[in-house]
Parts: structure tokens; C-alpha cells; sequence
């Protein structure tokens, strides 16, 4: 939501491209049909410019994102043979499970027997706070 202000003040407070209540029109038709920074900035990208603005809008909206996804991707499977590297994905996995909900099921194909008991022996202050809090 922190970039649709950001395009709220680009496009309607300081360039003037559009206006405000067209804008806000444009956000809560972005926020019924899904992702809604996007949507928005497929929404001012045509209104501003045509089908080929909207597009284009979108396109450049998402392409940091993809590059980003895309080269981390290529940097895994290209050196995932490195010890170091196994080691931060495990830690992440570690970290991932360590946020689910309490009385969830801690397995995972990438987990081992010894980190799941590591991560139920770090779950049970927590739990135990929780049931004192419940």
C-alpha cells in the first residue's frame, strides 16, 4: 500500500496527471480485481496514455521484481552445490518454520529429524506463553 501513496504523490499531487477522485476510483477497482499496485498502476498508465501506457505501466511496475526473482534463481541452481549456500537455504527453512501457527505439523521434505527437534525445543517457551495468554 506504501507505493500506491508513493504513486498518489508522483501522479496526482505533483505532476498532475490525473485526478485525485479519479485516482481513488482507480485504486478501489485495483483492490476488487486482485493485486491491487499493480492493477493501479495499469489503471493511470491508461488512463494517462492508452492501452500501450497501461501495458507499459505494468510491465516496468514488475520488471524489478522478475529481474530480482530471475537472478536469484540462477545464482541457486547454478551454485547450489556449495556447503555455504545449503546451509543458508537450511537456515531459512528453519526460519520459515519457526513462524507457523501453534499446533501446526513441523515437516518438511528439506527438514532433518535433528532440526525439527531444534525448532520444537525453541518452540516451547512460546507455546507455553501463548497458552498462559489464551
Amino acid at each position: 500500500m506504501a507505493i500506491i501513496a508513493l504513486m498518489e504523490h508522483e501522479l496526482v499531487r505533483k505532476r498532475r496527471g490525473i485526478g485525485k477522485k479519479e485516482f481513488v476510483h482507480g485504486v478501489g477497482l485495483s483492490q476488487i480485481l486482485g493485486p491491487s499496485a499493480v492493477n493501479t498502476a495499469l489503471f493511470t498508465g491508461y488512463r494517462l496514455y492508452g492501452t500501450l501506457g497501461g501495458l507499459i505501466a505494468a510491465s516496468a511496475f514488475m520488471a524489478p521484481s522478475l529481474v530480482l526473482v530471475l537472478i536469484l534463481s540462477w545464482l541457486y541452481f547454478s551454485y547450489h552445490a556449495i556447503p555455504a549456500l545449503q546451509g543458508a537455504v537450511a537456515g531459512h527453512d528453519t526460519w520459515c518454520m519457526r513462524r507457523l501457527p501453534s499446533g501446526s505439523r513441523l515437516e518438511s521434505a528439506h527438514t532433518s529429524h535433528t532440526m525439527k527437534s531444534r525448532i520444537q525445543t525453541s518452540w516451547r517457551p512460546w507455546m507455553k506463553e501463548q497458552r498462559q495468554l489464551g
